[in-house]
């Protein structure tokens, strides 16, 4: 199942928009279906809330700017995404982006002959890391979304510092993404998989239920709905489940 997707706004433009004092890289690619695309958030905004895909192989003018409101695929929930990819249909009209920055916002306008202009507006939060002290980010994740994993209050401690050792961060959202992906790491190896909610659905779940859940858990549900031998399989540890996420 494919996830859903809705073009807002989609024409030309003569250059990328982006320069690299608004933006900030995450370390997962996006694949798209005319190649592979870099994923950066803009700075002081959660990549939850909006997203940025630029293509690896643009490699002349013009390009296409495209505006898409994406569901998530384990919770469903919808975020905006702005996308820099090579020109795909010359006979869509011209337009021009305008990205600006103010004390709190990161403002997008995004203007295409004939239409009426749409004006995104979001929030920047702080970006630096003057005050803060790694190991409490790393507990800060732990109490918010990991909690499942029933770690005691010493070993949270221990654990957070060991990982904050030695790390150099650019940004706040930086420090925030290595630290929610040591626990994803922590977690797996621990026997959990976190499903998406096409996957909780096929066994048995519903769209309301946790993200997380241990493997053991997973197989005695796909028993329970009848599934057969090569779906339990695939939750195994080195099974499907194992190798999307």
């Amino acid at each position: 199942m494919k996830t859903k997707t809705k073009v807002v706004y989609r024409f030309l433009i003569c250059e990328n928009p982006f320069l690299s004092d608004c933006l900030e890289c995450t370390e997962d690619p996006v694949f798209m279906r005319d190649g592979r695309y870099s994923r950066y958030t803009l700075i002081g905004v959660p990549a939850r809330r909006v997203d940025i895909a630029i293509s690896q192989s643009l490699n002349g003018h013009p390009y296409m700017w495209e505006v898409v409101d994406k569901a998530g695929k384990f919770d469903g929930a919808v975020r905006r995404r702005y996308s820099v990819r090579p020109c795909l249909d010359a006979r869509i009209s011209d337009g021009k982006v305008i990205v600006d920055k103010t004390d709190r916002q990161w403002v997008i306008w995004s203007i295409s002959e004939g239409t009426a202009p749409i004006v995104d507006k979001w929030e920047r939060l702080r970006s630096d890391l003057d005050t803060y002290k790694l190991g409490c980010i790393w507990s800060w994740h732990y109490a918010r979304y990991y909690k499942f994993l029933d770690l005691s209050e010493q070993e949270v401690r221990t654990i957070g510092d060991a990982w904050a050792v030695g790390k150099q961060f650019a940004s706040l959202a930086e420090a925030n993404r290595s630290a929610s992906r040591d626990l994803y790491r922590l977690s797996r190896d621990s026997g959990w998989r976190k499903l998406t909610l096409r996957e909780r659905l096929k066994i048995g779940l519903t769209a309301e239920s946790p993200q997380w859940h241990r493997i053991s858990e997973m197989e005695s549900r796909l028993s329970a709905t009848g599934c057969g031998e090569y779906t339990i399989l695939a939750a195994k540890p080195n099974g499907l489940f194992n190798g999307i996420r």
